[in-house]
């Protein structure tokens, strides 16, 4: 019978691996891609519904914008159609044709505002007061051109000198378009004597361009509140 032996084992050889530079660098990046991925696997669903959020929220602005502009331009169409109705004598009622467009109210106050300025600048009444805030309203919607020959004017027919023997008011007659900012006027003059008759009557024709400014005073607000001015004019007699 034999007997055994305790021997000692032998130990088992570690294996060494050479290190180079290339294993060093690719051992450091398995460390951050294994970093980056644990790093979106934790935070990457709430960026994603972030930038959901975001384009969600941008394109209900932008459709809110479309809405309001469609609902503005819709509210801003007239949908009022005027027409003619012809009633007889028993109340009966018939239709005779759509109502013709009528001047834009733009147009009927330019028309307003030039008529206005002819019976200031050209008037002449007994009552100096009356009379040179008229002058002074004219000169306030004129432009520096027509302010010119404003103060030409009335240094060859001054209207106080002229109050003393005579006395004229004006009737505008017509005004035409001739342009967006051009009109002729026609307009009577009745030259009286200091006594009311009628001397003679005179028929005056004119050109003006208008123009369209700011009120730059609390004066200017009061006197022209539409800011519509005279930038030139000329007028003769027919």
């Amino acid at each position: 019978m034999t007997e055994k032996t305790d021997q000692p084992e032998k130990p088992v050889p570690e294996l060494e691996f050479e290190t180079t530079p290339e294993t060093e660098k690719f051992s450091s990046m398995d460390v951050y891609v294994r970093a980056k991925n644990e790093w979106m696997e934790r935070y990457g669903s709430y960026i994603a519904q972030a930038k959901n959020w975001r384009m969600a929220f941008f394109a209900m602005a932008a459709i809110s914008v479309i809405l309001t502009g469609g609902n503005i331009y819709q509210a801003s169409q007239n949908k009022v159609i005027p027409y003619i109705v012809e009633v007889d004598s028993l109340g009966r009622g018939r239709f005779v044709q759509l109502a013709p467009p009528a001047a834009s109210g733009h147009e009927m106050i330019k028309r307003f505002w030039l008529s206005e300025f002819i019976t200031n600048a050209r008037s002449v009444t007994a009552d100096g007061v009356a009379m040179k805030a008229m002058i002074d309203k004219a000169y306030t919607v004129a432009d520096a051109a027509a302010r010119n020959r404003l103060e030409d004017w009335h240094r060859r027919s001054s209207p106080f000198e002229r109050a003393r023997e005579t006395l004229v008011s004006v009737q505008v007659n017509s005004v035409l378009s001739t342009s967006p900012t051009s009109f002729q006027v026609d307009w009577t003059e009745d030259v009286r004597g200091t006594d009311g008759y009628i001397i003679r009557t005179e028929q005056w024709r004119g050109h003006f361009t208008l123009s369209v400014s700011a009120i730059s005073n609390e004066k200017e607000a009061r006197i022209n509140p539409f800011g519509i001015r005279v930038a030139d004019f000329s007028w003769q007699r027919l």
